[in-house]
């Protein structure tokens, strides 16, 4: 469950002195409702042998999982932080986190993953759209 909170400072004429109202909710999704999930990666390029085909086929896979490329490339600028900054950055948007998964876990992927590591270091985390 994840808690949302929010707190309103209450200043009412001739009353009391000024009192804090809080509120926190609690939701969590409800089963059979999808919310979108962004696959988000950093990657290090150390040999461009292997872009030309990966870049070719990755977003054919991509769209035959239901996902879309939000971000790719992206121009990577350092805003916060120490470290490096990508060559490369990307953001995949999916329906929901088993269309993600379905994604990185299939062949197709696997398989262009390989190829990908034989130049290249990847660092991708999953996350959940806010509701």
């Amino acid at each position: 469950m994840s808690l949302m909170g929010w707190c309103l400072n209450v200043d009412l004429p001739k009353a009391r002195p000024t009192f804090k109202l809080c509120i926190q909710i609690g939701f969590k999704a409800r089963e059979g409702r999808h919310m979108a999930a962004f696959v988000i990666g950093r990657m290090q390029i150390h040999s461009r042998d292997w872009m030309s085909e990966y870049f070719d086929k990755i977003p054919h896979v991509v769209a035959d999982h239901k996902g879309q490329f939000l971000v790719r490339g992206g121009d990577p600028e350092g805003l916060e932080g120490d470290d490096l900054l990508p060559d490369a950055a990307f953001v995949i948007e999916f329906p929901d986190r088993d269309h993600a998964k379905a994604f990185w876990n299939s062949n197709e992927f696997q398989e262009l993953a390989v190829l990908r590591r034989s130049g290249s270091t990847l660092n991708a985390i999953l996350v959940d759209k806010l509701p």
